[in-house]
């Protein structure tokens, strides 16, 4: 709990404390949006780094191969759905 003396509006230490307060939880939200706008965007790089290792490492080209292969390309293709969706509604609620 605040002392008293610095409970007044008057204090610039009280100033100083609003406003660290206020830009902590204005970079909170900023950090959150930017991470819900850029996780698709690294599970696609992650992906393609995943789909090319699985080319250079793979001795023998089989179902399992192509099947991991098959796999990172659709999480890339949700992935690039996911990015439109955000990008979409954050036309809708700019208009």
């Amino acid at each position: 709990m605040l002392n008293q003396k610095f409970a007044t509006s008057k204090s610039p230490i009280f100033n100083l404390l609003t406003v660290a307060i206020h830009w902590r939880n204005a970079l909170k939200k900023e950090s959150k949006r930017m991470k819900k706008e850029n996780l698709p965007l690294i599970i696609i790089i992650v992906s393609l780094i995943l789909i090319i290792a699985n080319i250079i490492t793979s001795e023998k080209i089989d179902g399992g191969f192509w099947m991991r292969i098959l796999s990172s390309v659709l999480l890339i293709i949700a992935m690039l759905i996911a990015i439109r969706d955000i990008k979409k509604n954050k036309k809708m609620l700019n208009k």
